[in-house]
């Protein structure tokens, strides 16, 4: 799965930030994890701040890397900080059998209720449950079914098998301002040891039955202020230490010749690697990096994986985006057995397909609150442009200097004469006589010719020049077909092709690069 780049640093962010409860661990872990609880997250809100080594880089070069990383950090940590007022909070985060992640925040019942939503709105505002309250805990699920209602423990035998390796690995940082303890489910465990499962060459390779089933616990500390961080593994003998500290390095390089660093980035970080030396302690494997004085090299080298990595990451996501309304669109002629049209009587006058998909996109609340049968514009519909989903929004490479304007979307249909959208009358899939794979469906526009999200204005192309507002990176469009595939096409794609793969019925032969 895809996140998009802003999105998902302000999420990992929020994550490293999200504060931690007062009251005894005992307590805390009677109502956070249960058997299928794989992370929870700490982090004491009256102790987390900015690196000043990284405030006085980023004013440096405010508009690179650090600079942007600095920007997006700043207001979640105030925000964090302002509504927690010096409490903590935790993120347990489940895998219930299932590659779908859940998970809950708690507080103590010292922050009220509303703090506790607010603070649930800044890490998935998309996708938050009821509050409830557990034993002088106030809990919320975070990235579930809206109204979904905070889960207690599923069981005391399981919560009872699991509470001793919780409290060991927090105890273990629990001087950093920041922790994640990671405990693996007996039921991963047992699949670990069953399937003989392997690790992919990202992650070094070899049998992942070392790394997971001999593994009792993860601790990781952080300190944001100094840049410090400490990793300790707790592992069932001294053998399996052993064996974790000699796969590490091979960890190391297989996610840097895997990963998508570059060159000076991947040299940095072999670097900083280097003084990552993991030491065995009895049955423990310990990582640490202490040393306020490397705080320039770990920040730099955060600079030079975001700078490396941040169009990439903003491809992926636009694809996802791009792919989300492709998959909508289908559901939508499924249950309707058209696609949105805007000039038909029957439907409605003058709201883009973006209004019509909301509903096969977890926004049918948002759908019902529209008039049909009035203008995008119109008195009512207007109140609603503020109200655009996080998926139509550009997504912005950190570091870029792009902009676009608030309530507006890069994310059109082509629109002519023989295109699937902008017809007179009710399109449907037996219409696209060039074949649904050959047909595109949504493109994307260069953040400055962003429009309305909900007005009907779309991309009316030029055929003379039908490429020429749209947003390429590293020279490449991303398109939706309407087969529901995304691709990247070459900008420099011949007129004929691009008016040919805008058609649905132009019987032109094909061939892109």
């Amino acid at each position: 799965m895809y996140y998009q780049l802003q999105f998902s640093f302000v999420f990992l962010t929020l994550l490293a930030f999200i504060p931690t409860a007062s009251a005894d661990d005992t307590d805390l872990l009677d109502n956070a994890v249960n058997g299928t609880t794989l992370a929870l997250i700490r982090v004491d809100s009256s102790r987390i701040e900015l690196s000043p080594k990284l405030l006085e880089l980023a004013q440096r070069d405010p508009s690179g890397a650090l600079g942007e990383l600095t920007r997006i950090a700043t207001a979640p940590v105030q925000q964090v900080k302002e509504i927690l007022q010096g409490e903590q909070a935790y993120m347990a985060v489940d895998l219930p059998y299932s590659p779908r992640f859940q998970s809950r925040l708690l507080v103590s019942t010292n922050v009220p209720e509303t703090k506790l939503n607010s603070l649930a709105q800044l890490i998935w505002p998309q996708a938050i449950g009821q509050a409830s309250h557990h034993a002088g805990w106030r809990m919320i699920t975070v990235g579930m079914s809206k109204g979904a209602i905070a889960a207690p423990p599923i069981s005391t035998d399981l919560i009872s098998a699991q509470t001793t390796p919780w409290e060991s690995a927090l105890q273990a940082t629990k001087s950093f301002p920041m922790q994640m303890a990671v405990v693996y489910p007996e039921y991963v465990r047992e699949t670990i040891t069953e399937t003989e499962l392997e690790l992919p060459a990202m992650l070094g390779g070899g049998s992942a039955k070392t790394l997971i089933s001999g593994v009792e616990w993860l601790s990781l500390g952080f300190d944001p202020q100094n840049a410090t961080i400490k990793l300790i593994a707790q592992t069932e003998s001294t053998e399996t230490a052993e064996a974790i500290k000699t796969h590490l390095p091979k960890l190391f390089h297989g996610l840097l010749e895997q990963g998508m660093i570059q060159e000076s980035a991947s040299a940095m970080a072999k670097s900083v690697l280097g003084l990552l030396q993991p030491q065995v302690h009895g049955t423990q494997v310990v990582l640490s990096l202490e040393d306020p004085k490397q705080a320039e090299s770990l920040l730099q080298l955060a600079a030079a994986a975001i700078a490396a990595t941040a169009e990439p990451l903003s491809v992926s996501q636009t694809q996802n985006n791009l792919k989300q309304f492709a998959l909508a669109l289908h559901n939508h002629e499924s249950a309707l057995k058209a696609l949105p049209t805007y000039k038909n009587p029957e439907q409605s006058k003058g709201l883009s397909w973006r209004v019509h998909i909301l509903p096969f996109i977890a926004h049918a609340d948002l759908y019902n609150e529209f008039h049909l049968d009035e203008p995008w514009d119109s008195s009512h519909n207007i109140r609603l442009l503020d109200r655009m989903p996080e998926v139509f929004k550009p997504v912005i490479p950190i570091g870029s200097t792009e902009t676009h304007k608030p309530n507006h979307t890069t994310y059109v249909a082509p629109i002519g004469p023989k295109t699937v959208f902008g017809q007179d009358k009710i399109i449907r899939f037996q219409d696209v006589t060039d074949g649904t794979s050959n047909t595109i469906i949504f493109v994307e526009l260069k953040p400055e010719h962003a429009i309305p999200w909900t007005s009907p204005e779309e991309y009316p192309f030029d055929p003379a020049n039908p490429a020429t507002k749209l947003r390429s990176i590293n020279d490449r469009v991303s398109v939706a077909y309407m087969d529901g595939s995304v691709r990247g096409i070459q900008i420099d794609e011949p007129i004929e092709v691009w008016n040919a793969i805008f058609s649905r019925n132009g019987v032109e032969v094909v061939n892109v690069k």
